[in-house]
């Protein structure tokens, strides 16, 4: 017999009361009662705790379905893990494999250290060498710099005095008319090189120039400044008819030694007066060479001694006439000094100049050819002479070539250039004598001009400059009446 719960609960209780001594049914019956109740009590609670376990298998059941999720992306990790430690390893290589790399770079840097100390070393060397070569240069070039200007003032000291020597020995005019122009080509400034001189050397140049310049023509003026310097008697000295050869060479037949000595003296006089405008090429080479790197208001020109004479002559002027642009005596430079304190030789000079060259272009306008490169200047004033107190006579222009009339245009133009800067400084041009004076005035010009469409471009353009300069010359001697 198969015994329930309740059957179980029954036999307990009455067991239970047999084992106490209960006294009754009754009471074995509430007994009973009290225990089912208590029985099924227990009963309830174990169906709960039964709910309870299986909602508890329930959750480890769920539980178990993470954990083999868990266990799953574990898996899956340690998979990825075994991935990144190959890829570790495979950068562990590359980092050994770079720090070897390193480590040679290393190597070859501080070997390149050691190599680059030792350019280093001998990029000092050489600087010091270059310093001694650079040094050396600069004495060498200092030295050569010395004997350039010490060979160039005793080359032009030897040349002017060469030339003058021989323009005061010679007889024939037009040979001391070529030393004169030695002379001029002879002074230092000539020389100056941009390469070798300073600006400042330049201007002790003009200084040294004009101060034995200005000492030359005080001692002409001297033997002269009393005499009567007409054109005339420039001519008479330059040009007298030869006894023996019938031909006119300069004078010196029939004169005494002083009064050979004399004419050929004032000879010189009308030769440097003539040729103070020269100027040599190298110097103009030489000014263009500087004015390269200098500003327009900065540069320089080329210098005469006729320019140096009009330029101290100038201030003298604006000093004694001052406006706003005149300069104070201190910043006069020395040069310009040397020729204010021989201001009247200076003016009296630049008047034979304009005479002398008056005479002279007259001679070559009635000089004949006669095969001659130039115009017989010598015949030409002998003609001249016959044509004294004549109404006109006609020059021999046209039957000169290009070259030779343009000589005597450019003669005009400097003639004009001296009596307008003579009129510039408040000085009065030295009026021709009545005798040059009329036979200037008598010159025919005429037939001269007239041709003019019938030469050759070149004589065309040499007619045209001379009768220019010629009408200048004419407004000229107008304004000077």
């Amino acid at each position: 017999m198969i015994l329930t719960r309740e059957n179980r609960w029954i036999a307990t209780s009455l067991a239970f009361c047999s084992l106490t001594g209960c006294g009754s049914f009754n009471d074995m019956h509430d007994a009973t009662v009290a225990m089912k109740t208590l029985t099924q009590h227990m009963a309830d609670k174990m169906d709960h705790l039964s709910d309870k376990t299986d909602h508890m298998a329930d959750k480890m059941d769920h539980l178990s379905d993470k954990t083999d999720h868990m266990s799953d992306g574990m898996d899956h990790l340690s998979g990825q893990t075994d991935v990144m430690v190959g890829k570790m390893g495979d950068l562990y290589t590359l980092t050994q494999s770079l720090d070897a790399k390193t480590s040679q770079l290393l190597e070859k840097m501080k070997h390149m250290s050691e190599t680059t100390e030792q350019l280093l070393g001998l990029t000092k060397q050489m600087r010091d060498t270059t310093k001694s070569l650079v040094g050396l240069t600069i004495n060498l070039t200092n030295l050569f710099k010395v004997g350039f200007k010490n060979l160039t003032m005793a080359v032009a000291n030897d040349g002017r005095r060469n030339a003058f020597y021989a323009m005061d020995t010679k007889t024939d005019f037009l040979a001391k008319f070529s030393d004169a122009g030695k002379y001029f080509y002879s002074m230092e400034y000539q020389f100056w090189d941009p390469r070798v001189h300073t600006l400042d050397d330049r201007l002790i140049m003009f200084k040294n120039m004009t101060m034995e310049f200005t000492s030359e023509i005080h001692d002409f003026a001297t033997d002269f400044t009393n005499y009567s310097l007409t054109i005339p008697m420039m001519l008479n000295d330059m040009f007298e008819y030869h006894p023996f050869s019938s031909k006119l060479v300069p004078k010196i037949f029939g004169l005494s030694d002083a009064a050979k000595k004399s004419a050929a003296r004032r000879n010189d006089l009308f030769a440097l007066a003539g040729t103070a405008h020269l100027m040599l090429d190298i110097q103009k080479d030489s000014i263009r060479l500087v004015n390269k790197s200098l500003p327009k208001d900065k540069r320089l020109v080329p210098e005469s001694m006729l320019s140096l004479i009009e330029e101290g002559l100038t201030t003298a002027y604006e000093l004694k006439n001052p406006s706003s642009k005149t300069k104070s005596l201190d910043q006069v430079p020395d040069y310009q000094h040397n020729i204010m304190d021989a201001q009247p030789q200076m003016i009296w000079f630049l008047q034979i100049r304009q005479l002398f060259i008056r005479g002279v272009v007259l001679c070559r306008s009635a000089g004949s050819l006669n095969g001659n490169l130039e115009p017989d200047m010598a015949m030409g004033w002998q003609y001249l002479q016959s044509k004294i107190g004549k109404s006109q006579w006609t020059p021999t222009l046209v039957d000169q070539n290009a070259a030779q009339i343009d000589v005597s245009a450019q003669g005009l133009e400097f003639m004009a250039e001296s009596m307008q800067f003579l009129k510039s400084i408040g000085e009065k041009p030295q009026a021709p004598d009545d005798i040059i004076a009329t036979l200037w005035k008598h010159m025919d010009l005429s037939l001269f001009y007239s041709k003019v469409n019938s030469y050759s471009p070149a004589k065309r353009a040499a007619v045209n400059r001379f009768k220019t300069a010629m009408d200048k010359v004419a407004a000229l001697d107008a304004q000077n009446k």
